[in-house]
């Protein structure tokens, strides 16, 4: 029996290692373990990592497919009236209508407020604006996020309420928690727009 019992603790000693300490095999395999690891982790980051970008370009995609959909769809039934939500992802953190033909009004005040709220492709691109005949044909954007957003939202023949619109001819607002309300009314020929509060 002590023979045995010997030999089972010489086959066991190297898993085991207790006093004598850990063999060379064994130091080998804590080793490869930890680098396989630390690989499966970079790899499962980058996945995960991936994975919410992906969400997130979705949900962008969902969003201004949503809201063009939604503006083109109103303009022709008059006096119909829908409240919205809309959600992005949460990393944008302001949204701005602009109408382009602003300038070409008369109204005498500028959309240099666009430049404070640091909205500056939108006041860009309303300069741009001024000097066009017709700057909703011939501009690709009407519709401004911050940060900027991944594709350009173009919304078919929309106006902002006469309040809005008589003040500064673009409407912007905070996103919090990734949505915000919009009130769209029907006016036969456009769709007019404003935030819920």
């Amino acid at each position: 029996m002590n023979k045995k019992g010997k030999q089972k603790s010489m086959i066991f000693e190297p898993l085991f290692p207790g006093k004598k300490g850990i063999g060379v095999g064994q130091v080998f395999i804590f080793i490869t373990a930890a680098l396989v690891m630390g690989v499966v982790m970079i790899f499962g980051f980058k996945v995960i990592a991936g994975m919410i970008s992906g969400g997130e370009e979705l949900q962008f995609i969902e969003f201004k497919n949503t809201m063009e959909k939604e503006v083109k769809k109103l303009h022709s039934n008059y006096d119909a009236v829908r409240t919205k939500t809309f959600r992005v992802p949460t990393k944008y953190t302001k949204i701005c209508f602009v109408n382009l033909e602003y300038g070409k009004s008369g109204i005498k005040k500028e959309l240099s407020g666009l430049k404070k709220q640091k909205i500056s492709l939108a006041y860009t691109t309303w300069k741009d604006a001024m000097d066009l005949d017709d700057p909703y044909e011939e501009l690709s954007e009407n519709v401004f996020l911050k940060p900027a957003g991944e594709k350009k939202i173009k919304l078919f023949n929309f106006k902002l309420s006469d309040i809005d619109q008589n003040e500064k001819g673009y409407l912007c607002k905070s996103i919090k928690k990734g949505r915000f309300d919009v009130i769209m009314v029907g006016k036969g020929d456009h769709t007019q727009i404003t935030f819920a509060e």
